[in-house]
């Protein structure tokens, strides 16, 4: 340990509605919803074409944050899907909802890979943490998300960006690709539309 505090202390990340996974860090939490189902629009950085992804959502309380439990959406594509549901699938686990996972990302594009360890304890959703997750609108957050069941009974997916209401724009934390033009930039502000 230095004398130089700032070289010492790590800041905690108390995240924000979505939960971002560090890489090689492991993040304990519990599953407090059913599953969703959403498409999410990838852009490859290198080609610029762009394609639908299937992605999935849950409602989760994050134990991982130093100073208390956060209630935030996990969003997982396809192989994270499939790691989870292999212990859904399993009678001797279940439903995620009754126990704690630890899931570490591993690696970054199509390289990325999701671990998911079980909690070898059952442990209920306290009162306190079924009112965090209650806060947390999944669906206002991704409005293109329908419950994993509906798909699964033949509903389609909506796409994002549909100018319907039961669709929305991509996630705010998917849109950092996109370039405001200097037109964007140079344009007046209406106070009016500032929200204090």
């Amino acid at each position: 340990m230095s004398d130089n505090i700032y070289k010492d202390y790590e800041a905690p990340s108390t995240g924000g509605v979505f939960l971002a996974l560090e890489d090689n860090k492991p993040t304990k939490l519990r599953i407090a919803s059913a599953p969703y189902i959403f498409q999410d629009l990838y852009k490859n950085k290198e080609t610029g074409e762009e394609r639908l992804s299937v992605r999935y959502a849950w409602v989760v309380i994050n134990l991982t944050v130093p100073i208390e439990p956060v209630a935030q959406i996990l969003r997982l594509p396809v192989t994270g899907f499939k790691n989870l549901q292999a212990f859904a699938a399993d009678d001797e686990y279940g439903d995620p909802q009754g126990y704690g996972i630890t899931i570490t990302r591993k690696g970054t594009g199509k390289q990325t890979e999701y671990a998911i360890v079980p909690s070898p304890k059952a442990i209920p959703l306290t009162d306190e943490q079924k009112v965090l997750a209650g806060s947390v609108d999944l669906v206002g957050a991704i409005k293109n998300a329908i419950p994993l069941v509906d798909a699964h009974n033949g509903k389609p997916l909506p796409k994002p960006g549909a100018d319907d209401e039961s669709t929305a724009a991509v996630a705010p934390d998917q849109q950092r690709d996109r370039i405001s033009t200097e037109a964007d930039m140079m344009r007046e502000i209406d106070l009016s539309d500032i929200p204090f």
